[in-house]
């Protein structure tokens, strides 16, 4: 008998890692303007998902290289997911308004994104295709402070990806603050 209540728990355990469902897109209201704003994950265009913070620096000096990314690579989705359940509404909108960014910002107040793809830190970056699966996760870079970095994983992510092919380095070290659960 103790050996089922192993198989039991063990199983339980087992299937409290497993992803949780998400719907075909993302959605929520923009922090700075409470627009809904609803992003197909599939069948769409390819999605990059960065997970950012108002109040981490790492995640702040890298607002300027993702906006630019942003720029680049028009023919991909962005959005920025705040999953800090600390960070206020009024703090999130004084922050993105001052540092503005072309791609809509939305509160993920149930932790539900930031659970399913198991986004750990700010900046942590997720590239989606057209079919909603992941190419890339990882960090924007190899440092703490984007103007420090020498290696731009996410930009060589996106451009291997927009050329067809997937990327060299699927999965890199995120480096940034935590998210706070």
């Amino acid at each position: 008998m103790p050996r089922l209540f192993q198989l039991i728990a063990l199983g339980a355990l087992i299937g409290s890692f497993a992803p949780r469902a998400l719907a075909l897109s993302i959605e929520g209201n923009d922090v700075r303007t409470q627009s809904a704003v609803s992003l197909p994950l599939e069948g769409g265009k390819p999605t990059v998902v960065v997970f950012m913070s108002s109040r981490c620096p790492c995640s702040a000096s890298h607002e300027p290289p993702i906006e630019k990314l942003a720029n680049t690579f028009k023919e991909m989705q962005f959005v920025g997911i705040v999953s800090n359940q600390d960070e206020t509404p009024d703090e999130l909108r004084e922050h993105f308004t001052r540092f503005p960014l072309s791609f809509p910002i939305l509160r993920d107040n149930r932790l539900q994104y930031a659970d399913h793809f198991r986004a750990l830190k700010t900046p942590h970056v997720f590239v989606l295709d057209k079919k909603g699966k992941t190419l890339y996760q990882g960090g924007v870079d190899d440092s703490h402070e984007a103007a420090s970095a020498n290696k731009h994983y996410l930009k060589d992510a996106l451009t291997e990806i927009q050329a067809g092919r997937a990327p060299k380095h699927a999965s890199v070290r995120v480096l940034g603050c935590a998210i706070r659960r």
